[in-house]
């Protein structure tokens, strides 16, 4: 078959070459005529804007410039973004939009990865595993140690995006009650799952054994779990977040951690990498990993966007396609 696309790839190479193994690579340039960013460097705008041209579909990743109104006005054949990673906020614009462009992303297979990292957190926080794992590198054998289950737990969860939809289903096996507080999901949205129901954002806080943040970082967002909000969380509850650090406050959080009232186990910071003198390195109720929630196999990514250009051809529905209206309430 004569290829007719033009396929324009944003992403530098070593970034290409981590997403797309040899064969997916081989898979996507027997669909048009690929062209790639070949300096080491992020593309910039300009640059976009030289390359874009009689492109019809364009491959995005992290560090790819945005498809300003600027670049939209010489994007005259575009028709596909493909975005190899999971938000697509900072990638898009109105304008892209409103040229009808298609837009699709890697976001529900790094979701489900962000989502696993989770519950992970979750259960090694609650069987003290990390606790337990360096006791016995040091030579302890305390099998007395108390703590908590997931099983029968009470969670509460901010915001209910794709990850957290995930996490509803890899929570169903610990028996688990739910409670969601999203203001832009209706109750009836929750029937699906047996023991999830809609909540006030207080309701969520006071009455959980685990708060689980996963609400998208938007201008509404940023700060929303303050002092106040934190002291609402019942002593001794964990606070976990895998979404994004702003959501919370971190001067606020520090100083309730510092107390020892609440645990937390933390894979975003507002400072990445953490700072080495960050006083969260150093309080022993906090469980940290270095924001790869959504680090699963790139490869996967790589595939998902292939798998997705190959249906966008043929004409079929696509499977991972983010509607403007998804696409606004994204984190950014």
């Amino acid at each position: 078959m004569e290829a007719t696309d033009r396929i324009l790839v944003t992403m530098p190479p070593s970034l290409c070459a981590d997403f797309f193994a040899p064969d997916q690579r081989e898979r996507l340039e027997s669909l048009g005529d690929v062209v790639y960013h070949d300096d080491s460097a992020n593309m910039t705008e300009a640059e976009l804007i030289d390359a874009i041209s009689g492109a019809t579909i364009t491959i995005t990743g992290w560090g790819s410039p945005t498809l300003t109104a600027e670049v939209m006005a010489v994007a005259d054949d575009l028709d596909l973004l493909a975005h190899a990673a999971g938000s697509v906020a900072t990638y898009v614009s109105p304008a892209l939009f409103d040229a009808g462009v298609t837009v699709c992303s890697a976001n529900r297979p790094m979701a489900r990865f962000t989502a696993e990292l989770t519950l992970g957190h979750m259960i090694s926080a609650e069987r003290h595993i990390a606790d337990t794992h360096h006791g016995m590198r040091e030579g302890d054998y305390d099998t007395d140690v108390s703590g908590g289950s997931l099983v029968g737990a009470n969670v509460g969860i901010v915001g209910l995006g794709t990850v957290a939809r995930y996490l509803l289903r890899m929570l169903e096996p610990f028996d688990v009650s739910v409670r969601v507080y999203d203001p832009y999901v209706a109750a009836a949205e929750l029937t699906e799952y047996d023991v999830v129901e809609k909540a006030s954002l207080d309701e969520v806080l006071s009455e959980s054994d685990i708060v689980s943040i996963h609400a998208a970082r938007t201008p509404e967002t940023i700060g929303m779990i303050g002092a106040k909000e934190l002291e609402r969380i019942q002593d001794g509850a964990l606070l976990v977040n895998t979404a994004r650090a702003a959501i919370i406050d971190e001067g606020a959080v520090v100083e309730e951690l510092e107390r020892g009232r609440i645990r937390a186990a933390f894979d975003v910071y507002h400072d990445e990498p953490l700072p080495a003198d960050h006083p969260l390195r150093s309080l022993e109720n906090v469980q940290l990993t270095p924001h790869r929630g959504g680090h699963g196999p790139h490869e996967v990514f790589g595939e998902t966007i292939v798998d997705e250009i190959e249906r966008f051809q043929a004409g079929h529905t696509l499977q991972h396609e983010i509607p403007r209206e998804q696409a606004e309430l994204m984190t950014r």
